[in-house]
């Protein structure tokens, strides 16, 4: 089926409630020799200033900052990076470290690329006292009815559940007629606080990706079809009064 989500107008939000950002990129195993391991060596030296003895021969490598607020991976097999917020503020500012693992693609030689997956996980902390209140009219006030009445996800979403369950976690996936042969995949619940049942986190997950065998030259659009694709699924998650809150 088709993806049943809006068309929006990109936008920077003000407050939001995103805490990270996950790229990944599976390809094709390339043969490692003395000048592939002597690329990556310039590779790290000139992206991350980080010199590694000649004689150091690694395959799989991760590198992050101090604040861990941006990681990666690199693999035989994959490349990988992570931002959190507030460091992330739109995918436009990714750019500087997505080339990185663009650049370490193209430094060991790889030419078919098998996956490419983004994924976004927002956490909201909520907290009711109103006795009127409940953590169905919670979740029913953030989350969309799309969302909600998605898959399986409305017959579980009654009162008695909520009052007998700490934690709960809903999943669903929508294939896409595209040209990437993307599949969106959601993740979406709740998980109340030890003390408290009045209180927790409310928690979405949303993943895109493309499995469709693609040059590892296309990859820059392939992201950015994708990162759109992922934004026009978060409105549909997400109630539009509280997207407007965002602003």
């Amino acid at each position: 089926m088709s993806y049943p989500f809006p068309k929006i107008e990109r936008k920077v939000y003000s407050k939001t409630f995103l805490k990270d950002v996950q790229i990944k990129i599976n390809y094709t195993p390339v043969s490692y020799d003395n000048n592939v391991f002597r690329r990556i060596l310039e590779f790290t030296e000139t992206e991350f200033n980080l010199l590694v003895p000649p004689n150091e021969r690694k395959r799989d490598f991760a590198i992050k900052s101090e604040d861990e607020m941006i990681a990666f991976q690199f693999k035989e097999n994959s490349a990988y990076l992570k931002m959190r917020h507030p460091l992330y503020k739109s995918f436009e500012n990714t750019k500087l470290f997505r080339d990185k693992l663009l650049k370490y693609i193209g430094t060991i030689g790889v030419e078919k690329i098998k996956r490419v997956e983004i994924s976004k996980y927002n956490e909201l902390l909520y907290r009711y006292e109103d006795s009127n209140s409940t953590l169905k009219v919670v979740m029913e006030t953030i989350f969309s009815e799309s969302l909600l009445h998605f898959g399986k996800g409305k017959k579980e979403l009654d009162e008695n559940f909520f009052n007998e369950t700490s934690r709960w976690e809903a999943t669903g996936n929508i294939c896409g007629e595209d040209e990437l042969q993307s599949k969106f995949t959601y993740q979406y619940g709740f998980c109340k606080d030890a003390e408290s049942e009045y209180s927790g986190r409310l928690t979405l997950k949303t993943i895109i990706a493309s499995e469709k065998d693609n040059s590892s030259k296309d990859l820059p659009n392939i992201l950015e079809k994708l990162n759109l694709i992922i934004d026009e699924a978060f409105h549909w998650c997400i109630r539009k009064e509280i997207i407007d809150q965002m602003n």
